[in-house]
């Protein structure tokens, strides 16, 4: 049964979530990590395993993350290894720094009574108004290119790809999207008075307009799963693996139907699909499926020339963001430079204007093999511990808003890990995470301190 340490994995993963300790007994980043880890890399397989063979048979077009899957034990047993090794030194990663410093959690509760983290206020007002500022004018910028807003919606799905036209004001593009946390910043201060909700107003506007210029489904939901998740969080609601299964299964709905309801709010066309309900099963299984079949093709990729990138890409991505640097590279003498996605791509020959995004899990195998797998795993859930340590005293609703959008950054990390990508392609999620580092205070007053 090459599908059983699948099955160990999401046992293993149910058991964590009923014995550990979450704090306030509500949601935390690992909780949703966990989740997201028990779906794309434990259900998705298992689906991937009964019925992936079909979706070569029923789909006239087959994506290539599973046209060159040869479906044999051996591949999918080691696939699975990979899985469960990597997510046991991601636990230990998390836990490591409780078990070495033998803690407990009893000085942590007992510190937690001594203060509170806060972020003035005042400051909380200029931080939005500067990204605000920011990604208006990136949007006034980056549209002016195609001649207006309108034609650069029209034109977004072809600068999308993989390998998308470059001009120069294209990199206004990733400044556009701070106005996602803008909005989540005036959202929090429309309390106050009618100009911060008039400018929430707008800001919304702009974000909606972002997100259909950036044409893809993934973000659109992330989006609207903050809201839902904050004022779950606000109404102090139990937030529970039911509540996780419902979102679960509204997101299934959203990956079958978002290609159509994208395709309506862009051209005003909707194209209906009478097929039968295990037609819909394999597309969603097609939809979730490319994170495991990167872990299924990763060791015969490197079987190929043995090459490994040795973590350059943690030491190499400020030279990697810049726009000429190829040239750079080649200037300072050197040679392998090439990112875990881009080899990735190569390898599956993936079509013009399409990448194969790298996973957690894939991308440490790039970097060194079965080892590189354990140690980017671990690195990930010490760190994600390390950003959880950040929120633990929260008490005020813009600091409960930020770790809910963290938790959207982090979780995402799991199935597209390209550090690239992640510095300069996701400012909008660490940025606000920064931006509580940095500004957070102690407080001695208990009270739950909120903008209202």
């Amino acid at each position: 049964m090459s599908y059983l340490l699948n099955i160990i994995n999401i046992i293993s993963i149910i058991l964590i979530e009923g014995v550990r300790k979450r704090e306030k007994n509500k949601f935390d980043i690992l909780f949703f990590v966990n989740g997201y880890f028990m779906i794309y890399f434990a259900i998705i397989p298992i689906l991937f395993q009964l019925f992936g063979r079909d979706i070569k048979e029923y789909f006239s077009y087959v994506p290539v993350w599973i046209r060159y899957i040869n479906f044999d034990l051996v591949s999918f047993k080691y696939a699975n290894l990979i899985i469960f090794c990597g997510y046991i030194m991601l636990i230990l990663g998390y836990y490591f720094d409780e078990v070495i410093n033998q803690t407990g959690s009893s000085d942590l509760t007992a510190k937690k009574k001594k203060y509170i983290h806060v972020i003035s206020y005042k400051t909380i007002k200029k931080t939005a108004f500067l990204l605000f500022l920011i990604s208006i004018i990136s949007i006034l910028g980056y549209t002016s290119h195609f001649g207006g807003p309108i034609r650069a919606l029209v034109k977004a799905e072809q600068f999308r790809g993989h390998d998308a036209p470059f001009f120069k004001l294209r990199y206004l593009k990733y400044f556009i999207s701070l106005i996602l946390p803008t909005s989540i910043f005036y959202y929090i201060l429309q309390k106050k008075s009618l100009k911060y909700k008039i400018l929430f107003i707008i800001s919304l506007i702009f974000s909606i307009y972002y997100l259909l210029l950036n044409a893809g489904r993934a973000p659109i939901l992330m989006y609207l799963l903050f809201f839902v998740l904050f004022n779950l969080e606000m109404k102090k609601k139990r937030f529970g693996l039911f509540t996780l299964f419902i979102i679960f299964i509204l997101a299934i709905l959203f990956a079958v139907y978002g290609n159509t309801i994208l395709l309506f709010l862009l051209e005003g066309e909707i194209r209906y699909d009478e097929s039968n309900l295990y037609y819909k099963l394999l597309k969603f299984i097609e939809q979730l499926s490319p994170s495991f079949s990167n872990v299924l093709k990763v060791p015969e990729f490197i079987d190929i020339d043995n090459s490994y990138l040795y973590f350059k890409e943690y030491i190499l991505w400020p030279i990697q963001i810049l726009p000429k640097s190829n040239a750079i590279f080649e200037f300072i003498g050197i040679q392998n430079h090439s990112t875990s996605t881009k080899i990735h791509t190569e390898y599956f020959n993936s079509p013009s204007g399409m990448g194969m995004p790298v996973d957690l899990l894939t991308f440490g195998y790039y970097q060194l093999s079965f080892l590189g797998v354990m140690i980017n795993s671990f690195l990930f859930g010490y760190v994600l511990k390390k950003i959880e340590y950040i929120f633990k005293y929260e008490d005020q609703d813009i600091i409960l808003a930020i770790k809910i959008w963290s938790i959207l950054f982090i979780m995402n990390l799991l199935i597209y890990f390209e550090i690239p990508v992640i510095i300069i392609g996701k400012i909008h999620y660490w940025l606000p995470i920064l931006f509580v580092f940095v500004y957070r205070k102690k407080s001695r007053k208990i009270v739950h301190k909120k903008i209202n």
